[in-house]
């Protein structure tokens, strides 16, 4: 169950009905994590955007590349873009609906996790559509953005979420952070089988992040 506020944020945006302006805010950030990550070298390749909204990374990354964008917003006219090929819950399971596609190699889920009460199902429902040992980038909110986030001890600080993508089998293979306008962390991960899950305390680690895990309630 949300909090109050949050899901006050929600309901007011859930219509909204995106600008250029909404694009030109965002884009510097998109165009730094796709120089950043290499995601221009990606040809010929099928990526799915989980949450795609306008398109914004499919708008500039190379049009040799097969395009799935998947969302669940309800937008007033409509699709959010040309890319949006279906319109999901993205809370619960999604990947049976994608069953006739060839798993995709490159997978995209910027600034969408934070928004969903099924974070969990939606972590697993990516693993069964992306190819195992294929790489995705997952960019969520720094902890300096001002934006409603239904879990916030899973986010902040985002030594958290790395932890909370490895108990799934995503294994961290780089981050860095978008320090202007909309900070942003940004993940490159790998889609590793689920025998490479990390426990969440090993027996051998009597600190996390400086303190004890019985102490760290953020999780």
């Amino acid at each position: 169950m949300m909090n109050q506020t949050v899901e006050n944020f929600y309901n007011k945006n859930q219509n909204q009905n995106y600008s250029d302006e909404y694009d030109n805010q965002h884009g510097p950030r998109v165009d730094w994590i796709i120089k950043r990550f290499k995601l221009d070298l990606l040809q010929g390749q099928r990526i799915c955007d989980v949450g795609a909204g306008r398109g914004n990374f499919f708008k500039r990354l190379n049009p040799n590349n097969t395009f799935i964008g998947i969302d669940g917003a309800d937008i007033k006219n409509g699709k959010l873009c040309d890319f949006l090929s279906l319109k999901v819950d993205l809370d619960y399971p999604f990947a049976d609906i994608l069953s006739n596609e060839e798993k995709f190699d490159f997978l995209i889920c910027s600034e969408t996790l934070e928004h969903l009460s099924g974070l969990d199902n939606c972590i697993l429902e990516m693993k069964k559509i992306l190819k195992e040992n294929h790489y995705a980038i997952f960019t969520i909110p720094h902890v300096s953005v001002t934006h409603p986030i239904i879990y916030p001890g899973i986010f902040y600080p985002e030594q958290n979420f790395k932890i909370f993508l490895e108990q799934y089998a995503w294994i961290v293979e780089d981050f860095d952070i978008y320090q202007d306008g909309w900070p942003t962390c940004c993940f490159l991960v790998r889609n590793a089988p689920m025998m490479e899950q990390k426990v969440l305390f090993p027996k051998h680690e009597s600190k996390f992040h400086g303190v004890s895990p019985r102490e760290a309630t953020n999780l």
